[in-house]
């Protein structure tokens, strides 16, 4: 009798450690899952590594049509014949989140961007420090991205260059309320803001065919880059770089790509 109750316990203790095997094992596959999903913009998990340690990122390494670019006004083709940039937009309250990356404006399904016989819908804008596409070799100091989608899942990007200069008006009540703690999200309904107020009046811009410029990385965007900038202050500046330092892609190889110019 004490032989078989010997073995139960033999058994149990086994039945135990098998158990506590197996959610180690869980738990560290998931640790391991949740670094390859994770990127960020310096580190062990900078640009560099993209596409390598997450198969789902892997365009992000073996991609033709890879963003930012650096453009080099010498190899641009110039034309008359580029649509304009035509905007709808309203006022929408200001929701704003710290995603961990950047911060990011999301707006409400109606402001729209038509161009090249084509309407897209926006979803949101974000911020880059510094600019992300270099122009003959320079960056500025900030890039606003207006991220739009079409109904065939393309995106249009219209790419603001920002330096420092004077305090911009229109985005003080933006750059007063960035919330610094990551993966908070807020609406402001007594803070309102269209997204085309603070674009440059002369919105002639380069086009070119690239790709996001975060992880997925996927080739499916036409970026429209305003050729003029406009100005923040210093401390609007900082309210950004206190949160995130830098959040920058390099520029990636044009692999023969043609670049327009709206003139």
């Amino acid at each position: 009798m004490s032989i078989s109750v010997k073995k139960i316990a033999i058994l149990f203790l086994l039945t135990e450690f098998f158990l506590i095997f197996i959610d180690s094992y869980l738990v560290y596959a998931a640790k391991a899952n949740s670094s390859q999903s994770h990127w960020s913009y310096q580190g062990n998990f900078g640009p560099t590594t993209w596409g390598k340690t997450n198969n789902d990122f892997k365009i992000c390494y073996i991609g033709k049509k890879q963003s930012p670019i650096d453009i080099q006004i010498k190899d641009i083709n110039k034309s008359k014949n580029l649509s304009s940039l035509k905007f709808y937009s309203f006022n929408n309250s200001l929701n704003i989140l710290n995603n961990g990356h950047t911060i990011q404006v999301n707006f409400k399904k109606g402001n729209k961007l038509f161009v090249e016989n084509m309407s897209y819908d926006l979803l949101q804008l974000h911020f880059h420090h510094p600019s992300e596409h270099e122009i003959n070799g320079k960056r500025s100091d900030m890039e606003i991205h207006l991220v739009y989608k079409n109904m065939e899942g393309n995106f249009a990007v219209v790419a603001i260059m920002v330096n420092k200069g004077e305090k911009n008006s229109l985005l003080s009540d933006l750059f007063d309320n960035f919330p610094s703690t990551e993966n908070t999200n807020q609406t402001l309904e007594n803070i309102k803001i269209n997204p085309i107020d603070f674009l440059p009046q002369d919105r002639n811009y380069y086009k070119y065919i690239g790709s996001l410029t975060t992880p997925p990385c996927s080739e499916n965007v036409t970026w429209y880059i305003l050729q003029n900038s406009i100005e923040i202050s210093s401390n609007q500046l900082q309210n950004f770089t206190k949160i995130f330092k830098m959040n920058a892609r390099p520029p990636q190889a044009l692999n023969n790509r043609s670049i327009q110019e709206k003139i």
